[in-house]
């Protein structure tokens, strides 16, 4: 795999990250209610919380992108990312509801 694709990649993973962490912890508490963050909610320290936020998005997440989408899913690359935060959504979900 070429270095500059995993380098667009995570820097995209990363800057989703960003734009995801502001809207929770910045836009969504003028919206709603004081915030929808988890460990806010709770009283909990969210520095560790939010570090592996950060890692996952803008590393594991990407390269799993990387590693499974050219072969598996079709159409563009747009629809391809959106299928992608679609499964990783619903995996996620599935876990968290119960």
């Amino acid at each position: 795999m070429q270095q500059h694709i995993m380098i667009k990649a995570m820097l995209g993973g990363l800057l989703g990250t960003l734009g995801q962490i502001l809207f929770v912890y910045g836009v969504a508490p003028l919206l709603a209610s004081p915030s929808l963050d988890l460990a806010v909610l709770r009283g909990l320290p969210c520095t560790p919380g939010l570090l592996l936020h950060i890692v996952t998005g803008s590393v594991l997440f990407p390269l799993g992108y990387l590693a499974m989408l050219p072969h598996d899913m079709p159409g563009s690359p747009v629809l391809r990312g959106l299928l992608w935060a679609g499964l990783l959504w619903g995996v996620t979900e599935s876990l968290m509801a119960p």
